[in-house]
């Protein structure tokens, strides 16, 4: 006789194995479809390429998803901390903004780098390296004097996700 443990598990091992195949492979399309379209644009370039575009503006390190330490590197030809309206926040800004308010994550300055440079249709920016992209701008920094600021971004996405499927 199967110990029960087994006979429990073996079908919520196989649920979350049939939720990954199906979720990997659109998830990869997704991203593709998105650097293709970004590409187009040209938006999407390799640091190494460009190191004469890269002695001014500023590099955006962003987290595009809530709970995961995956971090994209953009860049735009723009002085972002001069033209923000919006204060750049510090960790300690965004730590206290969470405990302050844990239902809503995103802060005004967030918002506005995401709309404003990020956006797959309306930004502006262009994207350098889709994961590691705290690493990417390290390199970068040791190159340049090029100001990093972070946002994150990836509470905008959920928020804007999940509004589209409960209305």
């Amino acid at each position: 006789m199967l110990p029960i443990a087994i006979i429990v598990a073996t079908p919520v091992v196989l649920f979350l194995l049939c939720a990954i195949v199906v979720t990997f492979p659109r998830s990869l399309w997704s991203d593709y479809c998105w650097r293709t379209q970004l590409r187009r644009k040209g938006r999407y370039e390799n640091p190494a390429i460009q190191n004469d575009r890269l002695n001014s503006g500023t590099v955006i390190v962003d987290s595009p998803m809530v709970g995961w330490a995956i971090t994209q590197c953009w860049w735009t030809p723009d002085d972002v901390g001069a033209i923000s309206p919006e204060p750049i926040p510090t960790d300690e800004d965004r730590k206290s903004h969470i405990a302050e308010k844990p239902g809503r994550l995103e802060l005004p300055f967030d918002r506005w780098v995401s709309t404003r440079y990020l956006d797959a249709n309306a930004g502006t920016a262009i994207l350098l390296a889709l994961r590691r992209g705290e690493k990417t701008a390290a390199t970068i920094a040791q190159r340049t004097n090029i100001p990093i600021v972070r946002s994150w971004s990836g509470p905008i996405a959920f928020a804007s996700t999940s509004g589209k499927t409960s209305g």
